[in-house]
């Protein structure tokens, strides 16, 4: 079908404009928007319904269901080896190593506060989720670059994506989380650094510009979200990084939280991809427990 034929239209969700050539049938940009167009749709109808029939004015946040999403995680994972080996194991301490190695492959520049991948350390070594499409030509290729400023052969495996969570399960729910890397949190704006979780700062790490990775911005999750902190047994921890980006402080161990189906689902969405913030050097792998 040539450029000519195709018309554009104002997707109904996000109102984007798109291309189309079907403007009367195709009414959103994307599966994705058109799902959440179909669901947001449904709830106000319950609330209008609600409001009506049982005098219902507020919402209940705590009986939010998990937000609308396609089958899997936009980007893609893949395992990464080295030949030669480093002379020195790549540990969270010198990750800004991989980092800046990885980051020069890539060749797209920085975007501030907005990762172009994240590191997890895996059993044999080290694994990369690349957010960005370009990431996903590496997949199944060797690369020539540099580690530590030594020659270096990048070994990518083949590239899978993530499957979304689902969480079905509405109202309170207890879940623990136990810190497989130090989680960093900054708060105020990024202005203090966050070295004992708490309410307010687990619930700030789920929600704002976290959830542009995902396409989320049409979800007032800051009202929505509902955590609350029920046990911590965590200690202050430092990462000396080095270099220009110094000492960096978190925490470790483990949280008790009492959360609703939309922080539960976000809980569930960083243990595939990272929680807090410095998850481009390794930081925030956690693991997400349901208690009973």
């Amino acid at each position: 079908m040539s450029a000519a034929e195709l018309a554009e239209a104002v997707c109904l969700h996000c109102q984007s404009v798109y291309s189309t050539s079907n403007p009367w049938r195709e009414q959103c940009c994307s599966e994705q928007c058109q799902v959440a167009h179909r669901v947001l749709g449904t709830r106000t109808r319950n609330r209008q319904w609600a409001s009506s029939h049982r005098q219902c004015r507020r919402s209940n946040a705590w009986l939010a269901g998990a937000p609308p999403y396609s089958s899997h995680l936009p980007g893609c994972t893949m395992a990464v080896e080295f030949d030669p080996v480093p002379k020195w194991p790549i540990e969270l301490r010198n990750a800004r190593g991989l980092h800046g190695a990885l980051t020069a492959l890539l060749d797209i520049g920085h975007v501030p506060r907005f990762p172009l991948f994240s590191l997890r350390p895996v059993a044999r070594g080290w694994a990369v989720h690349w957010w960005h499409e370009t990431g996903s030509k590496f997949a199944n290729r060797r690369v020539n670059g540099a580690l530590f400023d030594r020659p270096t052969t990048f070994k990518f495996g083949p590239a899978f994506r993530l499957r979304a969570p689902v969480v079905k399960r509405r109202g309170r729910q207890r879940v623990r989380i136990d810190t497989i890397t130090p989680v960093v949190i900054r708060t105020g704006g990024g202005k203090a650094e966050c070295v004992r979780p708490s309410t307010i700062s687990m619930r700030e790490a789920l929600t704002g510009e976290w959830l542009q990775r995902f396409g989320l911005r049409y979800i007032t999750t800051q009202d929505l979200a509902r955590v609350e902190v029920l046990k911590v047994e965590t200690e202050p921890t430092s990462i000396p990084f080095g270099g220009k980006y110094g000492t960096v402080r978190g925490w470790s161990g483990a949280v008790e939280l009492e959360v609703n189906a939309v922080s539960r689902w976000l809980l569930e969405l960083a243990s595939r991809v990272g929680f807090g913030s410095r998850t481009a050097f390794g930081c925030g792998v956690i693991r997400v427990t349901e208690l009973p």
